[in-house]
């Protein structure tokens, strides 16, 4: 009977063993889908921020406060040069919406308007080229 009884004992160890083995492999899965889905978030939000650019062609009021948080957040979630390159983009955001807001500013006969609607057309055709370029980027960091 104590043969039984130790048997018994084995069986369930074992059985609690293997349960405790899917809770963490569960556990894991579960913790990169998570890490995946914040990553993935800040990726969209970098594209938004572009796309919502090149619509306005001008700066993107809208998704600027989501963009920057994302930012910030990116720091946690990513390498270093995530969010150097998110940095970069805004940094030519910003400079692309100053140079708009010059020439919509300055007088259609002022000669210096010309010279920032040139900037402002050189500052979306870089917006244009970058933006299928956030993927490349990107996607070597999504994979968990």
């Amino acid at each position: 009977m104590t043969v039984v009884f130790s048997a018994l004992t084995v069986v369930i160890a074992l059985g609690v063993a293997l349960i405790a083995l899917m809770q963490y492999l569960l556990a894991r899965r579960k913790l990169r889908l998570d890490l995946f889905d914040k990553r993935f978030a800040v990726y969209e939000a970098v594209l938004d921020q572009i796309r919502e650019a090149l619509k306005q062609r001008n700066w993107p009021e809208a998704t600027d406060r989501e963009f920057l948080r994302h930012l910030e957040t990116a720091r946690f979630l990513f390498p270093a040069e995530i969010a150097e390159y998110m940095t970069g983009i805004r940094a030519e955001l910003i400079e692309f919406a100053t140079n708009a807001e010059a020439a919509a500013d300055t007088p259609v006969t002022d000669p210096e308007r010309a010279g920032f609607l040139k900037l402002r057309r050189e500052g979306l055709k870089r917006l244009r080229e970058e933006y299928p370029k956030v993927q490349a980027v990107f996607v070597p960091h999504m994979r968990v």
